[in-house]
């Protein structure tokens, strides 16, 4: 742990810990994502400068097309009280594959957040940066021995290979294995779990397929650590191989990159399914942001919310043909509930419940009123082609919100 000092860009990830690089990425990916969404140029433009600036501090890192970490991943190198380079802070370091990936993704998306202020030397720039990463990716992580990535390549130049679904998946799912070659990798990783026994996919996938060495993992004392040099001692534990929710959605998005939909499906309602019977959160410290293989929590935060981002892995349905409709006038005469600036609210009596005979079953939707992509895969999905809009206001929804289906 030590004080970190923002005047380079580095930006720091929790507490007061620095040098991990999708700390960096992380907020340029945001900013895109909301900028997308929303289509705000007036805040990405006050902004630009200051993504440029920490984007800046992970380009300076770039010797050969990769970002390297400050950890050299070298083995008996990661000790107490410091921390790795990325999300899995109990190990990795050098060129490693999963910041990489996401640090891929950051640059492409501030090259497009460049083109749509027009600023064509700076999106030139950071498209030049991701190609050229994406160039050294694969040339670098990839073991021909497995047929897979490996996790990272330590300074010493060693490759540190533990059949990680995560990152095989998230280099899949950002484009930066060619669909080909992403569909064999997925086929290979699919064979060494059912090789090693693995079954619990309502779970999410392991980290790690096979143990990670003592001498790979953050030392002394951290969660999950082994004792033996193999790691077989604690094998299935927290980040040696345990598996978490949180890192499951880039392999089954990888399914559906690759166009696996019928495996990707498959994982993703074995998960739906123990979200509906357990869920994935507890309380504080109750752990089952992490299980082992058998099912037995061994995590420590409880409620961990990258636990639902496998959530995002469900595909979109294409939207329908849109249609013109002329909203007819209320009926008089207008009651309070049609208040407005120029009709005050009325004091009046107010519901505290739903009808009594309207229940919700198994299977019902209580979606996001404002999430219209939420109903229409549920009605695609369904084969539900007709809705029926009924209670307070019904004619509000047909007209204002996002999940109404006409304009």
């Amino acid at each position: 742990m030590r004080s970190v000092q923002a005047t380079d860009g580095e930006v720091v990830c929790y507490w007061n810990y620095g040098q991990f690089l999708d700390a960096n990425a992380g907020p340029v990916i945001a900013a895109w994502d909301y900028v997308e969404s929303t289509g705000d140029k007036g805040w990405l433009k006050e902004r630009i400068e200051q993504l440029e600036f920490i984007s800046d501090f992970l380009a300076r890192r770039d010797t050969d097309g990769l970002v390297d970490a400050v950890q050299s991943g070298n083995l008996n190198t990661l000790k107490m009280p410091g921390r790795s380079c990325c999300w899995f802070d109990c190990l990795s370091g050098g060129k490693d594959g999963y910041s990489n990936a996401i640090i891929y993704r950051a640059w492409r998306c501030l090259a497009d957040l460049e083109d749509k202020l027009g600023r064509a030397e700076q999106r030139r720039r950071y498209t030049e940066l991701a190609d050229k990463l994406k160039a050294a990716y694969v040339k670098t992580l990839y073991n021909r021995s497995t047929g897979w990535l490996a996790w990272w390549k330590s300074a010493d130049g060693r490759l540190h290979d533990y059949a990680s679904p995560a990152v095989n998946g998230l280099a899949i799912e950002y484009g930066l294995i060619e669909p080909a070659l992403g569909g064999q990798i997925l086929a290979r990783l699919r064979a060494k779990m059912e090789q090693a026994g693995f079954q619990r996919f309502d779970l999410g996938v392991p980290c790690t397929l096979v143990p990670v060495l003592r001498g790979d993992y953050l030392t002394p004392g951290a969660l999950g650590g082994p004792t033996r040099e193999d790691g077989t001692d604690t094998f299935g534990q927290y980040m040696n191989g345990g598996i978490t929710a949180a890192q499951t959605l880039q392999f089954i998005a990888a399914h559906y990159v690759v166009g696996e939909d019928d495996k990707a499906d498959a994982m993703l309602q074995a998960m739906l399914g123990h979200l509906a019977k357990t869920g994935f959160q507890s309380r504080v410290g109750g752990g089952i942001d992490w299980n082992t293989w058998n099912g037995r929590a061994c995590g420590y935060e409880g409620y961990l919310a990258d636990c639902f981002r496998f959530l995002q892995a469900v595909p979109p349905q294409p939207e329908p043909k849109k249609i013109t409709f002329n909203v007819p006038d209320p009926p008089q005469p207008i009651d309070c509930c049609e208040c407005g600036p120029d009709r005050p609210c009325k004091d009046g009596k107010v519901w505290t419940r739903q009808h009594a005979d309207l229940r919700i079953a198994e299977g019902d939707l209580i979606g996001d009123c404002n999430n219209g992509r939420e109903l229409l895969n549920l009605c695609a999905t369904r084969g539900i082609d007709t809705l029926l809009y009924m209670g307070v206001a019904s004619n509000k929804p047909l007209v204002a919100l996002r999940t109404s289906v006409v304009p």
